[in-house]
């Protein structure tokens, strides 16, 4: 004797596979496909139905699936009478069945049962075309229905038609008879024995007449259900609009269309045919209603992200706020699956909110690195003012000025967008003052400390000028060396050192110069001296000396001043004049140049022996 099966057992199986079907997505549109189970002669029928605009292809990759997911399922509700541990293979009949058509367009079967648990049994050809179903194949999956095929085969014993079967999937569970008291002993004679089983019958009848009577005034129980297909064809009118909506006006419009949808889903009653279907409409509609308050919620936090992001600058802890909006509405939205038909709005919106996420890490990044900026700047102007409290070389003052110049650089990187931005003009005006401090110091050094140096190079250049004659080069060296002394700013270390230089210096200048006045002058007494030597025949040669210039007449000179006085003897005035006044503009020379140079001209004959004329300067 077979033990009745819980309905509420069979609906729970039947949600669960539903549920599961839907996760593994293996054909389009899965969601409107709904299950329902019943269990009749020791077989489970499983009856999957589809509205009739879904278009189904190939059902056998849906029946491989579906025995996948009975084989795994069912074990879970052994225990809850469905009678599928028991030594034998209990049959599982799969039917797929279109809303629109009064049979099904393809079935399976496979065995169920502790011996063939996780695997499927073939049926014979027999059973399998007695129970009216399609033919297993080796791998387990029934074939489709052919046109051909015989709708409703003859059953074989103790095997229910599709017919006979799919009134049960309607059933819902009974209630329990009620326990009847013994038969009062006042019964009439003819009812004593029998008073249990009147009993039992009136409250049959009554019980059965009550049920009926509900039944029939509620919706959706006999005939047409006006709320499913209401509520389907505004489940579709919303996938639609949830396709085209761009505002959240058009999102807050779609939430009272799931409203509408779920209203007229309650009153599906939960023992009428049509509930299972009702549950799939329901899910998919708080699916869709899901989707939509997060688009809704997204919306809303990235619209107080943006009006946050507006203000600028503003601190650290509110950018991290700014980029947290952003991060909490793209984690709303990044969610919504592609199949979806908010897709292509969520893909929009997630572009912007990524985005705005982008500039609030970039202004969040140009905060904390303002920050970081104003800290190193201080940390360096602490040290600048440490080493110049002890500085006394150039090169520890040099040091001094690059610490001061890395933290006015740390103060020009602060970004205007940042509220570090006013400490650190007001910090940058007191660095670059102390900056200018220290850059005059290390100049000032360096001009001491090169000015010294040069100060004494150049005397050298200028001494060995001196000991070379060449006093025009050591005029101008001692200037420049005197001058270099001098350059040595006060308070420098080089500057007493510089000053103890000046004097000698000024001594030895006014030397040369004396000097090169000297060798000027007897420069130009050779000049002058050469001209007046020059001529045909030449007149003499001569020696220039700071002591004496010495001029000697030439043999041809004194041999044709003897023969133009000679002439002149001999009557020829002329050649004796000519040569009286070549003398006189010789001597006249000779004396200018005397009184130039300040140095005395002698005049010695040809022989040098004699002394003919001597010139002393003022003479």
């Amino acid at each position: 004797m077979n033990v009745a099966t819980p309905q509420k057992t069979l609906h729970e199986l039947a949600h669960q596979l539903q549920v599961e079907l839907r996760a593994t997505a293996c054909v389009a549109n899965i969601a409107a496909l709904s299950i329902q189970c019943a269990m009749k002669q020791g077989a489970l029928l499983v009856l999957m139905q589809y509205p009739p605009t879904f278009e189904f292809g190939d059902p056998q990759e849906l029946f491989a699936v579906m025995e996948r997911l009975i084989l795994a399922i069912a074990p879970q509700f052994v225990s809850s009478s469905l009678d599928l541990d028991k030594p034998y293979c209990t049959k599982v009949r799969l039917y797929l069945k279109s809303e629109a058509q009064p049979r099904p367009i393809a079935a399976h079967t496979f065995a169920y049962g502790p011996s063939v648990a996780g695997s499927t049994v073939d049926s014979d050809d027999s059973e399998t075309a007695a129970l009216g179903v399609p033919e297993i194949d080796p791998a387990g999956r029934g074939k489709s229905l052919s046109e051909d095929a015989d709708p409703n085969p003859r059953p074989t014993d103790n095997e229910p038609t599709f017919d006979s079967a799919i009134a049960l999937f309607n059933l819902e569970e009974e209630e329990p008879e009620p326990e009847l008291e013994e038969a009062d002993s006042n019964w009439p004679a003819f009812l004593q024995g029998r008073s249990l089983w009147v009993l039992t019958a009136l409250g049959v009848s009554a019980v059965s007449f009550g049920a009926g009577m509900l039944l029939i005034t509620f919706p959706c129980v006999f005939g047409r259900c006006e709320p499913i297909q209401m509520a389907t064809e505004l489940s579709r009118k919303s996938s639609r609009s949830l396709e085209k909506a761009e505002s959240n006006r058009d999102l807050i419009a779609l939430k009272q269309q799931f409203k509408e949808t779920d209203r007229l889903l309650s009153k599906v009653p939960p023992w009428s045919a049509q509930s299972t279907q009702a549950r799939g409409i329901q899910q998919s509609n708080q699916i869709r209603k899901l989707e939509v308050e997060k688009l809704l919620k997204a919306e809303t936090k990235a619209s107080e992200a943006q009006q946050k992001g507006q203000v600028v600058p503003q601190p650290v802890a509110s950018w991290q706020q700014v980029r947290s909006l952003w991060e909490a509405a793209i984690a709303e939205v990044e969610v919504i699956p592609a199949s979806s038909p908010s897709y292509e709005l969520a893909q929009k919106r997630l572009t912007n909110y990524r985005d705005g996420l982008a500039i609030a890490k970039r202004l969040l990044e140009e905060e904390q690195t303002a920050q970081t900026h104003i800290k190193s700047a201080k940390g360096a102007a602490q040290k600048a003012e440490a080493r110049q409290g002890l500085a006394q070389t150039l090169d520890q003052w040099r040091a001094v000025q690059v610490t001061w110049q890395v933290g006015v650089n740390k103060l020009l990187q602060v970004s205007n967008t940042t509220t570090a931005y006013s400490e650190a003009q007001t910090l940058l005006a007191s660095y670059n003052a102390k900056l200018a401090e220290a850059r005059d110091r290390v100049t000032r050094e360096e001009t001491a400390q090169t000015a010294y140096a040069q100060a004494n190079q150049l005397a050298q250049v200028a001494q060995s000028a001196e000991a070379q004659n060449q006093w025009s080069l050591a005029v101008i060296n001692w200037r420049k060396a005197l001058s270099s002394a001098q350059q040595v700013p006060q308070g420098m270390p080089q500057y007493e050192a510089a000053q103890a230089l000046v004097a000698p210096y000024t001594q030895a200048l006014a030397n040369a110069e004396k000097q090169l006045k000297s060798a000027i002058k007897l420069q130009q007494a050779q000049s002058d001296i050469a001209r007046v030597c020059e001529g045909t025949p030449k007149t003499c040669s001569f020696l220039v000396t700071q002591s004496v210039i010495r001029v000697q007449f030439t043999p041809t000179y004194e041999q044709a001043m003897r023969n133009a006085f000679a002439a002149g003897q001999t009557g020829n005035q002329g050649a004796v004049g000519g040569a009286l006044n070549h003398i006189d503009g010789l001597r006249t020379a000779l004396q200018a140049i005397a009184n130039n140079s300040g140095i005395p001209v002698e005049a010695v004959n040809a022989e040098g022996t004699e002394i003919v004329w001597g010139f002393n300067p003022g003479g």
